[in-house]
Parts: structure tokens; sequence; C-alpha cells
């Protein structure tokens, strides 16, 4: 009994000390940093817009888009890409169609 008791408490010394030590060695990922600094805002660019489209360099490359998204609504319900997109409506509005890889 006597020897259980003082193996778990040299375990239970040595894995105090293991963690003291490892908490030691931690970077921030943020640098020097303080958490009451603020950080830099980051510099709007303004959207690519591309007539004509830019093609796809594979078959199933995610869309590279050549206009501005801001004000379109996607969610479960309404997609307006869709609007000329789709495969209805792509070749009238001269649209690159959507790939049957997002209706998976």
């Amino acid at each position: 009994m006597k020897k259980t008791i003082v193996t778990l408490t040299t375990t239970l010394v040595v894995l105090i000390f293991s963690g003291v030590i490892m908490a030691g060695a931690v970077d921030s990922l943020r640098g020097g940093q303080a958490l009451t600094d603020n950080a830099k805002e980051p510099v709007k660019k303004e959207a690519l817009v591309v007539k004509g489209g830019i093609e796809r360099s594979y078959k199933q490359q995610p869309p590279v888009i050549p206009h501005k998204t801001d004000k379109d609504e996607i969610n479960l319900k309404v997609n307006t890409c869709l609007n000329c997109h789709s495969e209805k409506t792509y070749e009238a509005k001269k649209a690159p169609k959507v790939g049957d890889s997002h209706f998976v």
C-alpha cells in the first residue's frame, strides 16, 4: 500500500511540474501585440470586374466572380445568382452555368 501511495504521489508531482514547464514555452499567435491594442483595419479592395467573365482552369473549379455580389441574396430559400447562372437562363444571359457540383 505504501509503495502505491509513493508511486501515485511521485507521478502527480511529475505531472504538475511538467505542466508548469510546458506552459512557460507558449508563444502567442498575435506576437507582441497586447489584447487591449486595436488591430489595423484591413485595406478594402475594389471588386474585379471583367467583361466576358473569367474562364475556369479546370472542370470543377469554383467560380471566379467577375462582378459585384454585395447586394445578392443567398440563403436556403433564395439564390439571386441563379437569376443569370441557372441551367435555364445562363445561355440567354451569356453567363457561365453554375457547376453541377453545386447541386450535390
